[in-house]
């Protein structure tokens, strides 16, 4: 089975796509050649929301990838407000899914009244004039509405007595639920589409955002809410929206935040995500407690205020209106407490396994330090011994030269002894074949002496012969020949001539 093309060249900021899902791989293509084509430009702005739609292909495994874009809200109009629409929503809808199936769909509705301007039909950015005529945006249903519907018809109905400007105030009630929301330290997934009737988007953070982002308060029946003629500017739902520039950097956090909790690298990232999630829950919690309390110390003041200066009827309305109030707000108090205690509970947990850790570190550096001291001190302890082997190298090496230089001399004193050996031996050879030739004329001495005509004259001849001969035995002794006196005195006797006088004494 051969693999598909890769992906083209990501742009900046962009990361590639490495699977093989050849469905994935084409709107992977698509969707960034789009972004680089006219996106960049156009829409520069939305670059953390396109990103974001980018990495949805790789967050689970490959069998579930491709249907699991349409459950992040690319394409689904009940999981996004209009605000939370962009072109990179629009442009990864329209690649996934085709115009022909989201032409008549909510989805290009809210898109339509994002950008009234647009032809939202078309696959880039332009201004050519909205193609759907007068989109209806859903009518947002207040608290109060909500909860009047499931209150029995007896306590739906309104006293028809006048009521004063003053109870304008009683506005404040519908939004208590998105001040709690706006205000939290985390931004929240789509804070307006409970709102409108809409569903938190799905993914493993579902179930705490619901818990996080509504108050258990909010689903009990609340007293019904009189109509008002003219809100309290104080109170009015305008100064509760957030504007533009505050919701793109609620997205940005909520990206961010998103993308660290997903994307854990180690432990202490995953304790302090937990820490800060639940520091996040907790201040949220303590929040809205407070912003309950001071509804409840409000509405006690202008209780104590206004019950001079209205009709019985009205006041007595006004007393069960507030009490109830006053009792669903305690027990909301009643409700978040226990979880306000479970959450410091955590966090001393928290705190104190972060006790331990440190305390654990510190010993580990402790015990690092004396390692490193001990690897220290054999490290000096090195250095020295390589300092004497140096040292001892250097001497050894001197000896080595003086030896050399010793055998030397000696190679030359052999070579000399060698040549005087040399030459001795020849001297020896010379006296060796002179004694020959002494003896030779000896033998030829003694048989001329037998022939001669008298014997007193070849005597004389023998040892006047023998005389020399003496002489140069004598010579060749006392310059170091090789004859002792021994063996001449064999010489002697083997020639049997009498030993000449002084010859013991040489």
């Amino acid at each position: 089975m051969s693999r598909p093309n890769r992906p083209d060249p990501v742009p900046d900021g962009f990361d590639p796509y490495r699977g093989y899902n050849k469905h994935e791989i084409l709107w992977h293509q698509k969707f960034l050649r789009a972004w680089s084509d006219w996106g960049e430009r156009d829409v520069p702005h939305e670059k953390q929301e396109w990103i974001r739609l980018a990495r949805l292909l790789r967050f689970y495994p490959p069998n579930s990838r491709y249907s699991r874009i349409y459950n992040h809200c690319v394409g689904s109009a009940k999981n996004i407000a209009v605000d939370k629409m962009t072109w990179g929503r629009l442009t990864a809808a329209k690649i996934i899914w085709g115009m022909e199936e989201i032409k008549d769909s909510e989805f290009i509705k809210k898109a339509q009244i994002k950008f009234p301007q647009s032809n939202v039909f078309k696959m880039r950015w332009n201004k050519d004039g909205p193609v759907i005529e007068n989109p209806k945006r859903k009518q947002k249903r207040t608290t109060g509405q909500r909860s009047n519907k499931r209150q029995p018809s007896s306590q739906r109905h309104i006293s028809p007595v006048s009521i004063s400007d003053s109870d304008a105030d009683w506005s404040s009630v519908s939004s208590i639920a998105f001040v709690s929301r706006a205000s939290t330290p985390f931004p929240l997934i789509e804070s307006q589409t409970e709102a409108d009737g809409e569903q938190a988007p799905d993914g493993p953070l579902k179930d705490q955002y619901l818990a996080a982002s509504r108050p258990s308060g909010v689903e009990r029946d609340l007293p019904p809410v009189p109509a008002v003629s003219s809100p309290s500017p104080e109170l009015n739902h305008e100064h509760c929206m957030i504007d533009a520039q505050d919701q793109a950097q609620r997205a940005l956090e909520q990206a961010a935040y998103f993308e660290a909790i997903q994307h854990p690298h180690d432990e202490q990232h995953q304790r302090d995500r937990d820490r800060c999630i639940a520091d996040a829950d907790r201040q949220m919690l303590q929040h809205q407690i407070a912003n309950l309390t001071e509804q409840v110390i409000e509405l006690q003041m202008r209780q104590q205020a206004d019950v001079v200066d209205e009709c019985p009827a009205q006041v007595i309305y006004k007393l069960e209106t507030l009490h109830d109030r006053i009792a669903t707000t305690e027990d909301e108090i009643h409700i978040l407490k226990p979880r306000v205690k479970s959450f410091d509970a955590a966090l001393e947990e928290n705190h104190q396994s972060l006790k331990d850790e440190i305390r654990s570190h510190r010993q580990r550096i402790a015990t690092l330090d004396d390692s490193s001291q001990c690897l220290k001190h054999s490290i000096a302890s090195q250095k020295e011994d390589q300092q004497s082997i140096m040292e001892d190298k250097h001497s050894l090496k001197h000896r080595i030269t003086t030896l050399e230089e010793n055998n030397r001399s000696l190679q030359h004193d052999i070579t000399a002894l060698k040549e005087n050996d040399r030459s001795r031996k020849d001297e020896d050879q010379l006296l060796k074949q002179r004694l020959e030739r002494l003896h030779q004329e000896v033998r030829d001495l003694r048989r001329e002496s037998q022939h001669g005509s008298s014997q007193a004259d070849s005597k004389r001849v023998a040892e006047r012969q023998l005389g020399g001969i003496l002489e140069i035995v004598v010579g060749l002794v006392l310059t170091g020949g090789y004859l002792t006196r021994e063996q001449l005195a064999l010489e002697f006797s083997r020639l049997g001539l009498p030993l000449p006088p002084g010859f013991h004494s040489i």
